[in-house]
C-alpha cells in the first residue's frame, strides 16, 4: 500500500514545541491543549500572527520539537512489511532543510528525501491510506471529497475505509487483505458497510 503520513502532531509534537516557545519568548502563559484550531493565533491572543508563527522561521528551534511517542516504532513497521511510506507535508521554505535534518532525519533515521512530499495542496496527493492529525473541522467536512471515490466508505463516527483492502465484513469486525488486524465495526453501519464492499467489488469484477 501506499500511506502517506502527515508530519505535524503526527511524527512529531510541533504545537507543544510552538507554545513553549512562545511562553519563554513572549511571556505567555498558554497550554497545549488550548490550541484547538489550526489557527495557532486565536490561542495567543497578545501577540501579534507573526510572533506566533516565528518560531518555523527560527533554524534552532527544529532541534527542540520532540517526536510523537511511538511514531518511529509504527512507520519501521510500515516500511518492513513493504508498504510505500511517505511523508506529507505543508512545511515553509525558509526552514525547510532544518526541519527535515534537525527534526525528521534525525529522530526517522530510516528515511530521507525520497521519503518526503512538500506542497502546500496534500488534498492534491493520493494514497491508499492518509496518517493525519485531529482535523480541526468537522470530520464529516473534511472526508466529503474522500468520499466521492467509490473506493472509500464512511464506518462509524470518526473513519473511512478504504474498500479495496477490505477482505471480509463480519457483523461486528472488518478483516483486512493486508496488515494482520480486525477493525471493530458498529452495529449500525454493518449494512451500509457491507452494501457498499459488495457493490464495490460488483463493479471491479465487471
Amino acid at each position: 500500500m501506499v500511506i502517506l503520513v502527515d508530519m505535524d502532531d503526527v511524527l512529531e509534537q510541533l504545537v507543544e514545541a510552538i507554545v513553549k516557545y512562545n511562553n519563554t519568548h513572549y511571556g505567555t502563559d498558554v497550554r497545549a491543549y488550548d490550541v484547538v484550531e489550526w489557527n495557532l493565533a486565536k490561542a495567543f491572543p497578545t501577540l501579534t500572527r507573526e510572533m506566533v508563527y516565528s518560531p518555523e522561521y527560527d533554524e534552532d528551534f527544529w532541534a527542540t520539537v520532540e517526536p510523537m511517542p511511538g511514531a518511529e516504532k509504527v512507520l519501521r513497521r510500515l516500511l518492513d512489511e513493504g508498504h510505500e511510506v511517505y511523508v506529507v507535508t505543508a512545511s515553509i521554505y525558509e526552514t525547510l532543510r532544518q526541519k527535515m535534518d534537525d527534526l525528521l532525519f534525525r529522530w526517522f533515521p530510516f528515511l530521507d528525501w525520497e521519503h518526503v512530499i512538500v506542497t502546500s495542496n496534500k488534498h492534491m496527493i493520493n494514497g491508499d491510506v492518509i496518517l493525519c492529525n485531529q482535523q480541526r473541522v468537522s470530520f464529516s467536512e473534511s472526508i466529503q471529497p474522500i468520499l466521492n471515490d467509490p473506493r472509500f466508505c464512511r464506518c462509524g463516527a470518526s473513519y473511512v475505509l478504504n474498500l479495496h483492502y477490505v477482505k471480509a465484513v463480519k457483523k461486528n469486525a472488518i478483516q483486512f487483505s493486508v496488515l494482520d488486524i480486525e477493525l471493530h465495526l458498529p452495529k449500525k453501519s454493518y449494512s451500509e458497510v457491507l452494501t457498499a464492499w459488495l457493490d464495490y467489488w460488483m463493479e471491479v469484477d465487471k
